[in-house]
């Protein structure tokens, strides 16, 4: 399944991509989304928009479960589709970054796009360890088997902090008549993210790059990052305290928080291109 070219009125409900900004901005974003049973637009990080809105950047939401295909092995083609893709129709980027599977794409593209000076990851494992490897084949085992339910009961529980129940903003809504293509669409991104491994790539970025995960997470964590900040002034990352997967909906506030304290940081400390 190829990309669509951005529409020139985006339906947040109708396609891959859309734009949230005043064209008249200083400079654009890009988010990359999570593997979720449908694409809803830029719910995922509804409250990022107000951020960059204040900032004057506009902000490119893109769905990057739409370009996998089923049986698609080559992490790397995947990669390189979306770099075209992002070459070709996006304006230069002041930042990229994503949440969960979107924030590993980040990590992994940011050296095919040398001129960007920054990078976010907000609950983006770097690599797949041995307890998330675990995690997501128990994820991928009700998926084969067109069980969305279970799947996503499955998944409650893991993004919820650890030690605690799942809350309503934990679970995922989905409807019976899109079942099949929800499970089809969940196993391409879990089978995906299976496949990543952004530390090489990220070792050849010369950019900034910021992770933010939860303090309780049980999926990103400190053992599976891409980044050492002890090695590297340019990574940094932030603990989010009483959160799990989801850092935007258990602590918005401090999420929020510290990324506008990191771009003012970035700011700061000049242009800091990239390149």
């Amino acid at each position: 399944m190829a990309l669509h070219d951005p529409p020139s009125a985006p339906d947040p409900h109708a396609g891959a991509y859309e734009v949230h900004g005043d064209p008249a901005c200083t400079g654009d974003v890009l988010l990359l989304g999570p593997v979720s049973p449908l694409w809803h637009g830029a719910d995922f990080c509804r409250p990022l928009l107000g951020l960059f809105a204040a900032r004057r950047q506009r902000v490119h939401v893109l769905d990057p479960v739409a370009v996998l295909e089923d049986g698609e092995q080559d992490a790397e083609a995947v990669l390189g589709r979306l770099a075209d893709h992002i070459g070709r129709h996006l304006p230069p980027l002041q930042l990229i970054g994503g949440y969960a599977l979107g924030g590993t794409l980040a990590l992994a593209l940011a050296h095919r796009l040398p001129q960007t000076p920054r990078v976010l990851c907000l609950s983006g494992p770097g690599f797949v360890d041995a307890p998330l490897r675990a995690a997501l084949e128990t994820l991928l085992e009700p998926l084969r088997r067109n069980d969305l339910a279970q799947c996503l009961s499955l998944l409650a529980a893991q993004v919820a902090p650890r030690g605690s129940a799942p809350k309503a903003t934990h679970t995922d809504a989905f409807a019976d008549d899109h079942a099949l293509v929800s499970c089809a669409r969940m196993r391409r991104g879990f089978e995906l993210l299976l496949r990543l491994d952004a530390r090489t790539q990220l070792h050849r970025y010369p950019g900034r790059v910021l992770c933010l995960l939860g303090e309780h997470s049980q999926l990103a964590t400190i053992d599976n990052l891409a980044i050492d900040p002890a090695a590297d002034t340019r990574r940094q990352v932030r603990v989010v305290p009483a959160s799990g997967m989801r850092i935007l909906r258990d602590n918005e506030t401090f999420t929020l928080t510290s990324l506008h304290e990191w771009l003012n940081d970035c700011e700061q400390e000049g242009p800091g291109t990239a390149g």
